[in-house]
C-alpha cells in the first residue's frame, strides 16, 4: 500500500496597511527632531487610535492577522517610511511596504504608525511556521525591528480505523475488524497535520502478545490540513496471516494512542496462496511493433495471445489452476474503441460480461489514475456476489494512447485479491507505450 500522501504550498498575502500617524499643523520655521519609539507587534490594533492591542511575539499558524506599529513624533508627511517583513532564518520576504507617509504634506506630525499582514483570500495562513523579524526603516535607515515566530500547529490523531481496502488517499473504505487470511489489514490513521520531523507507528501483535511487525512512517514534510495515513499487514514470513486473533497499537512520537483488536479467518474453500514475483522478468513483448507496448508478467504466471479485426488482446493467469486470479491487456484500434466520453459505460459493458449474472455490489469506484510515464488514465473498480455469497473483484484501466485505447483488466475471487492487486498493479508499473 502507497501512502498517500497529497502536500499544498501556503503563500502570503498582504490586505492592508494602515496609516495612523496624525499631521498636525506645526511651524516649520525650524526642523523637529523626529523621535522613534520601539516596533511592536501584537494581535490586532486599536480601531480608533491604531495601538497595538494583545502585544506579542508568537503567533498561531492560522492567525488572522499580524499586526505592527510604531510611535513616531514629529515626522513630515514628506518622509518615506518602509515595513520590510522577512524570514530571519532565509532571508525570504514574506512583505514589503514602502511609500510616504503623506505624499505632498511638509508639516510635522506624530501619532501610530502601522501595518497589517492578513490571510489572502483562498490562502490558508498568512506564512509557514519559522522564525521572522520585522524592520521598520525612516528614509532609508533602519530604526527598529521586532522578531516573530509563527508557531507550528499541534499534530494529534482524530480518529483510527480498520479496514480490508482502502483509497488513493489511505482513507478507509471497507471497515472491518474480521478479515481473511491471504488479505490485507489495513490501520488508517486520521491526523489533522502532518508535521515534519514527527513520527507515526503501529506496531501489530498476534495473540500471544508477540510482536510480529512494526511499520514506523517518519513525517519528511509538512502539511496543515486534515490527512489519512495508512499501515498494512499482510503476511508473516511470505506466508499468509494464520487464522487467529491480533491487535495494531498506533503511536505518536513513541506515545500509545490506542489499541485495536482484530480477527483473521479462514474462509470456507480458502487454500494457501502463493505470493506474486517478478524476479525472473519475464516480459511480454510480441505486441511490441504492431502495438508498441510491452508489459512484464508474475513469474508464476503463464500468457496466451489473440488478435482479430478489432486489435487484440494477451491473457495472463496462473500456471496454478487452483489460484482464481487472472490479468489481461485488451488493445482495441481506432475505429474499435469508444470515446473518451463512454469509457464508464463500455466498463459497465465489460463489467456485465465478466460478472456473468452476479449481482453487482454498490461500492464501485472511478478514479483517474497517472502511469509512471504520466500519461492519464481511468480506473474503474467493481465488486460482484454470486448465488452462494463468494465475491469477486474486477479491475479496469483504460489508457488511451497512440489512437489506440489499451484497457488493463484485472479480475479475481476476494481470497485472491492480494495476488491479483501485486500481479495487476505489478505489471501496470512496468508498462512501457512507445512507437
Amino acid at each position: 500500500m502507497k501512502k498517500t500522501i497529497n502536500i499544498k504550498k501556503i503563500l502570503i498575502s498582504i490586505l492592508i496597511l494602515i496609516l495612523a500617524i496624525a499631521i498636525v499643523p506645526l511651524s516649520t520655521s525650524c526642523k523637529k527632531e523626529t523621535i522613534f519609539g520601539n516596533l511592536t507587534l501584537c494581535q490586532s490594533l486599536n480601531k480608533d487610535t491604531f495601538e497595538p492591542v494583545n502585544p506579542t511575539n508568537e503567533f498561531d499558524l492560522f492567525s488572522k492577522e499580524i499586526a505592527a506599529a510604531i510611535n513616531i513624533q514629529n515626522v513630515k508627511g514628506t518622509d518615506s517610511y518602509r515595513f520590510l517583513w522577512k524570514n530571519e532564518q532565509t532571508g525570504g520576504v514574506i512583505g514589503d511596504i514602502n511609500g510616504k507617509y503623506k505624499e505632498g504634506e511638509t508639516r510635522y506630525g506624530s501619532g501610530w504608525f502601522s501595518s497589517t499582514l492578513t490571510v489572502g483570500e483562498g490562502k490558508d495562513a498568512i506564512a509557514l511556521p519559522g522564525n521572522y523579524i520585522l524592520e521598520f526603516y525612516h528614509n532609508n535607515e533602519l530604526k527598529s525591528s521586532a522578531k516573530f515566530t509563527i508557531k507550528e500547529p499541534e499534530a494529534k490523531i482524530l480518529n483510527v480505523f480498520l479496514a480490508s481496502e482502502t483509497n488513493e488517499k489511505a482513507e478507509p473504505v471497507k471497515t472491518t475488524q474480521e478479515f481473511n487470511s491471504g488479505g490485507v489489514v489495513y490501520a488508517c490513521v486520521q491526523i489533522n497535520y502532518l508535521i515534519k520531523g514527527n513520527k507515526l507507528s503501529a506496531k501489530w501483535y498476534d495473540e500471544k502478545g508477540n510482536l510480529i511487525n512494526e511499520t514506523p512512517i517518519d513525517i519528511s514534510n509538512s502539511f496543515y490540513k486534515t490527512s489519512w495515513v495508512s499501515f498494512s499487514l499482510e503476511s508473516i514470513n511470505n506466508k499468509p496471516l494464520p487464522e487467529g486473533k491480533y491487535k495494531v497499537e498506533i503511536y505518536y512520537n513513541d506515545v500509545k494512542y490506542n489499541e485495536f483488536p482484530f480477527t483473521v479467518i479462514v474462509a470456507e474453500g480458502q487454500a494457501e496462496t502463493s505470493s506474486v514475483t517478478f524476479d525472473k522478468k519475464n516480459t511480454f513483448t510480441e505486441a511490441k511493433d504492431k502495438y508498441y507496448f510491452t508489459i512484464k508478467y508474475p513469474d508464476s504466471n503463464k500468457y496466451t495471445f489473440k488478435e482479430d479485426t478489432s486489435g487484440m488482446n494477451v491473457v495472463f493467469e496462473p500456471i496454478n489452476k487452483n489460484e482464481a486470479y487472472s490479468t489481461m491487456m485488451i488493445v482495441l484500434n481506432e475505429g474499435s474503441a469508444p470515446s473518451a466520453a463512454d469509457y464508464g459505460s463500455f466498463a459497465d459493458e465489460i463489467a456485465n460480461q465478466s460478472s456473468q449474472g452476479m449481482k453487482q455490489n454498490g461500492d464501485n469506484t472511478e478514479a483517474d489514475r497517472k502511469l509512471v510515464d504520466g500519461t492519464v488514465y481511468k480506473e474503474y473498480i467493481y465488486y460482484f456476489t454470486d448465488k452462494d455469497n463468494n465475491e469477486f473483484g474486477l479491475i479496469l484501466g483504460f489508457i488511451p494512447k497512440f489512437g489506440k485505447l489499451y484497457i488493463w483488466y484485472g479480475f479475481a475471487h476476494k481470497t485472491f485479491y492480494n495476488q491479483l492487486n501485486s500481479s495487476y498493479y505489478g505489471s501496470l508499473a512496468s508498462l512501457v507505450l512507445k512507437k
